[in-house]
């Protein structure tokens, strides 16, 4: 009685090991199903020690100045977008769902470039597994598209370039590093001595004769309009009276009238005047006085006419006449000039005729 009593004891403790052991597994079981996906354990389960993984990350430039960024990124706790240094978007993740969206950048205005017009956009996502980046290589070159020179004036402006380059993207991964080219590729650069970038025929209608290089300066995108450097040609330049040399720009900023010939910005700059000649006022330059044999030039009508009177108020006794001229034509006639008629006949009658022979 007493063995078997023994063995009843030793099964009892048999069954209740297995049941023990069959508890403890579905304790387990309905532990890991009611886990919610933000616990610690969770986490760790759904990555696996795996790095996150980023799908997209894409830039477009937007229509008011600043960059529009697309991202989605998968198993990632916090991810961060810097656009040239500066931190755009920080997201914390902690249930590790797949984030995707769209972040805008800062106006180009705040944004600070290399000597190039380029800067940085990088994407960092991590997570207990480690992290990855992504880059993006933008560029804020800017497209020449100002007005064109107008007729009397010259400034460091080009003309607007049509068809014009459209704006040209890829789309990187998380282990590639992409290049946006922005508006147009890259140009030849003008030097600063030769900073005009023109069509030949442009630069021919403003006189702009001497082109520094034979690299293009800009072309259309179906390569049929090219541009090139050209240097602003030197001239003369009338302004306040005085002539200078100076080029073109130089001469409009100062209101003054440019002309590649010095005779005409010599003959332009002479200011206008008033000109005594013959008893007459005329008016127009000191040179054009002189060429019509003018005896008085001012710039004061008044003066001139005062000086025009007394110049004419002469009386002329040439070979026994007497007559009222001026005293320039009466000396080049070989008479005698007096300021008034009785003196001009006195001195005029004294001289004894030659009285004529005939034969």
């Amino acid at each position: 009685m007493r063995l078997s009593g023994f063995k009843v004891r030793r099964l009892n403790s048999v069954l209740g090991w297995c049941l023990c052991l069959v508890l403890i597994i579905l304790l387990n079981a309905i532990a890991a199903e009611t886990m919610r996906p933000g616990d610690v354990g969770a986490a760790q389960s759904s990555t696996g020690d795996r790095p996150p993984v980023i799908q997209t990350f894409k830039a477009e430039p937007g229509a008011d100045g600043a960059w529009l960024y697309t991202f989605v990124v998968k198993r990632a706790d916090k991810v961060q977008i810097i656009e040239s240094g500066n931190i755009i978007r920080e997201i914390d993740n902690p249930t590790l769902a797949t984030l995707k969206g769209t972040v805008k950048g800062l106006p180009d205005s705040s944004i600070k470039t290399d000597e190039s017009g380029n800067f940085m956009a990088v994407l960092l996502a991590g997570n207990q597994g480690g992290s990855v980046k992504a880059e993006l290589t933008l560029s804020l070159a800017a497209e020449i598209t100002q007005a064109g020179l107008p007729a009397g004036s010259t400034d460091n402006r080009t003309p607007a370039r049509t068809p014009k380059w459209l704006d040209q993207y890829s789309t990187p991964t998380a282990s590639i590093t992409s290049t946006i080219t922005r508006n147009q590729p890259n140009f030849y650069k003008c030097p600063n001595n030769c900073a005009f970038c023109l069509k030949p025929a442009d630069a021919a209608s403003l006189g702009f004769t001497q082109r520094c290089s034979p690299e293009r300066c800009y072309y259309s995108p179906d390569d049929r309009q090219s541009w090139y450097c050209y240097s602003e040609p030197e001239g003369y330049c009338c302004a306040n009276g005085v002539v200078s040399q100076s080029t073109k720009g130089e001469c409009a900023k100062i209101g003054g009238y440019w002309s590649t010939s010095q005779a005409e910005a010599l003959r332009v700059c002479q200011p206008l005047g008033w000109c005594c000649a013959n008893g007459n006022l005329y008016q127009g330059t000191k040179d054009q006085c002189a060429q019509m044999g003018g005896s008085y030039w001012s710039t004061s009508q008044a003066e001139t006419m005062a000086n025009c009177r007394q110049a004419a108020a002469c009386w002329c006794c040439l070979r026994g006449q007497v007559y009222q001229t001026t005293k320039d034509q009466c000396a080049q006639s070989g008479g005698g000039c007096y300021n008034s008629q009785s003196e001009a006949a006195a001195a005029c009658y004294q001289t004894p005729l030659r009285t004529p022979t005939f034969r």
